[in-house]
């Protein structure tokens, strides 16, 4: 499974694809080779985001192996696999660096028992008028694409009013040359670094044709001139304002995206030159500007081959070890790959210890917020007055007397009408601080209401009060 297409940057990461798959899908493309290599075997790809499936999804697996590249989706098939206590091969590389290790509910660490180091945030004065560093001028040139071509944002910490035009060379000019004249003008900072320099318009840039900029991107790995930047620049923007017009006003940028990086590679490297700093290749930039450190084919082979060896242990239900790839190494010998026993569970992670919630219904369609608070909450959590929230939004809150948001979250109200069966919600008690993470879906060969396995009371507390 996989949601994206091959690019060129993809070909250096593994042995599958070569130039005549580039565009196409990648999970068809693995698939084709996998069964050319091994002529018989079934194959069946998908070309989804795995975030869009919950834990029924993976129930009909033994094992799941993740070759994911980003926290959110790793979370995710970490939370439906413990769901379904479907042993997870989990894997990664950085560069010389790769691991591999097994995650089976109650046996090990998940992927959520360690805290993930947050993203580094630059100083916003910093990015905006005195860079410094070519990480300065990247998240800047990231940051522009956003306020150029994505959602209006009033928290965004660069704005400029002026800016928006039909004309690239306007683009440039402004950001290159006008506005960076005008911070030269500012003397007062400028009295122990040298002030910034506006590109040179005396040459005329022109917007360069197609060929040209394939031949820029031919030359990824090499640090370009100005006036080449300056042609990329004018080459992205006019992309974007002439072929995806349309979209302009709801673009992000995307490292998979070649005219985004376009832009944040010709524009990072003209700001660099403004600011005196030493420009970078496209490659650099890319691998800057997506948080990621190029790919190396041979770590790769080496993880994929290490989950393999992790698979007997995974259909035994034994985590096995923890396996690491790090070379060249320091003392120049040894083995490039080592083992460790795997830790167990943190017994204070929120995900894989006893916070993962199963509610099992005879009939799906006759559910309502009003059960899952009172019956199944209620009488076997122990909550007193729960609080369910679907991706941020409040559903339910036992103790909203108001009447007007009472009629907005009538407890009345089918649970599927909110919440598609096996999704994930979360659900908190203000009086015990605790948070679960729930998930109801029909099973037609119980009786009542089950939770985790274990039959529960469908006459809540307050009922019998009464």
């Amino acid at each position: 499974m996989d949601l994206d297409t091959i690019d060129v940057s993809n070909l250096n990461r593994q042995f599958l694809f070569r130039w005549r798959h580039v565009r196409m899908p990648k999970a068809q493309v693995a698939s084709e080779a996998a069964v050319k290599l091994f002529p018989g075997m079934s194959v069946t790809f998908l070309c989804e985001n795995v975030k869009s499936f919950d834990h029924s999804f993976v129930t009909k697996f033994d094992v799941v192996f993740s070759a994911l590249d980003n926290i959110d989706a790793r979370r995710h098939l970490n939370r439906i696999c413990l769901m379904a206590n479907v042993p997870l091969i989990e894997a990664g590389s950085t560069g010389y660096i790769g691991q591999s290790r097994v995650i089976i509910k109650d046996a090990s660490e998940c992927y959520d028992c360690q805290k993930k180091e947050a993203p580094k945030v630059f100083p916003v004065c910093t990015i905006r008028s005195a860079p410094s560093t070519p990480v300065h001028c990247i998240q800047w040139a990231k940051l522009m694409f956003e306020l150029l071509f994505g959602p209006a944002d009033e928290s965004s910490i660069i704005k400029d009013q002026h800016i928006r035009s039909d004309s690239p060379l306007d683009y440039l000019r402004h950001l290159f040359h006008d506005d960076i004249l005008a911070q030269a003008e500012l003397r007062d900072k400028w009295l122990e670094r040298p002030a910034p320099a506006p590109v040179d318009f005396a040459s005329n840039p022109e917007i360069p044709d197609q060929p040209a900029i394939s031949i820029f991107r031919s030359r990824s790995q090499e640090v370009l001139s100005v006036p080449e930047y300056m042609a990329m620049f004018l080459s992205s923007v006019s992309t974007i304002l002439n072929e995806r017009k349309d979209l302009v006003g709801q673009l992000s940028f995307s490292k998979d995206d070649p005219v985004s990086v376009d832009f944040v590679a010709a524009a990072s490297n003209l700001r660099m030159f403004n600011y005196h700093i030493p420009l970078k290749s496209r490659w650099d930039i890319e691998s800057i500007a997506g948080a990621i450190v190029p790919a190396i084919a041979t770590t790769n082979a080496i993880v994929a081959g290490l989950q393999s060896f992790n698979l007997s242990f995974a259909l035994a239900g034994n985590p096995g070890r923890d396996l690491w790839v790090r070379y060249p190494l320091p003392s120049g010998n040894g083995s490039i790959v080592q083992s460790s026993n795997p830790p167990g569970p943190n017994k204070d992670c929120f995900i894989c210890q006893n916070k993962m919630i199963t509610i099992s219904v005879v009939n799906f369609d006759e559910f309502s917020l009003k059960n899952l608070a009172e019956i199944a909450l209620n009488n076997h959590l122990g909550m007193t007055d729960p609080v369910v929230i679907k991706e941020g939004n409040l559903i339910f809150d036992a103790l909203e007397d108001d009447e007007e948001v009472t009629a907005q979250y009538n407890q009345s109200l089918l649970f599927w009408e909110f919440v598609p069966t096996g999704q994930l919600i979360q659900v908190e008690d203000g009086t015990t601080n605790e948070t679960f993470h729930v998930t109801v879906k029909q099973d037609e060969h119980i009786q009542g209401v089950v939770v985790n396995g274990q039959t529960v009371d469908t006459v809540s507390k307050r009922q019998k009060l009464e």
